[in-house]
């Protein structure tokens, strides 16, 4: 172990994601691109929402090579609020065993498809 993840070659010739997953010391982490969670009017726009503005990276694996898998919207439990969500997004490194390899955030969120209400008073 050299603690450089420079992909190296094994003896075999094989191109490995990182000499050996020792050296991988740091999760991968989960950003948004976007700095502010917007309402949405419905879970598959909160869905393509997440998705395109989740960004994953690591030390030692370039992004592309990351495993971004982002759940099914569900209720935030222990909330009366109905409006309340939250959407689970989890990013691992495939090369390397589950652990310290995978990182799990929970992002919460409102679907609102419900209009503004107008109320008149004299």
């Amino acid at each position: 172990m050299d603690n450089n993840c420079d992909s190296d070659i094994d003896a075999s010739g094989t191109i490995k994601s990182v000499d050996e997953c020792d050296e991988d010391q740091v999760p991968p982490s989960i950003d948004l691109k976007a700095g502010e969670i917007p309402s949405f009017k419905t879970f598959d726009e909160a869905t393509t929402w997440f998705t395109e503005n989740i960004e994953s990276l690591d030390d030692c694996v370039p992004e592309d090579r990351l495993v971004v898998n982002i759940g099914d919207p569900e209720p935030v439990p222990g909330t009366n609020d109905p409006r309340l969500h939250q959407i689970t997004v989890t990013v691992r490194n495939p090369a390397c065993n589950e652990g310290a390899f995978r990182t799990v955030e929970v992002f919460e969120f409102i679907i609102d498809n419900s209009g503004p209400g107008i109320a008149c008073g004299f």
